[in-house]
């Protein structure tokens, strides 16, 4: 066990401590910058840490998994908008979202009908799903 790598790696097993500059930076870097969701450029200096799997509420408090494999690099936007969701309520939350600009929103429907924005009926892959392939 002389790699360092091996050290890291038991050390993220355990507990990752993101409030650390250099831990934030290893997080930073896990997508090469981007936000782990929609693939934005992040700058450092407004990184926000999500936890893919959310907090747990259970009979014995609240449970996080603060493993570095469960911080992912996060937009505000989409930190926010991911909320306490797992990752498949808030990847179905999405696609409903769209539905719900056709369904309330004029301006959306009006800017749609003259071509100013257009519905790809694509399915929802997150930019850490699509990362590497």
């Amino acid at each position: 066990m002389d790699d360092p790598l091996c050290y890291l790696a038991i050390f993220f097993m355990s507990y990752f401590n993101t409030g650390k500059k250099e831990n934030r930076k290893l997080i930073f870097d896990k997508y090469n910058g981007h936000c782990a969701y929609c693939g934005a450029v992040l700058e450092f200096k407004n990184l926000q840490i999500d936890h893919k799997e959310p907090l747990r509420r259970t009979s014995r408090g609240v449970e996080r998994d603060y493993s570095f494999e469960n911080c992912m690099p996060s937009c505000g936007q989409c930190n926010s908008s991911k909320s306490s969701f797992e990752l498949e309520q808030w990847r179905k939350e999405l696609d409903l979202k769209v539905h719900r600009l056709n369904d309330y929103h004029s301006i959306y429907r009006i800017c749609k009908s003259f071509g100013l924005v257009f519905e790809t009926g694509i399915e929802v892959k997150f930019y850490f799903e699509r990362y590497g392939s």
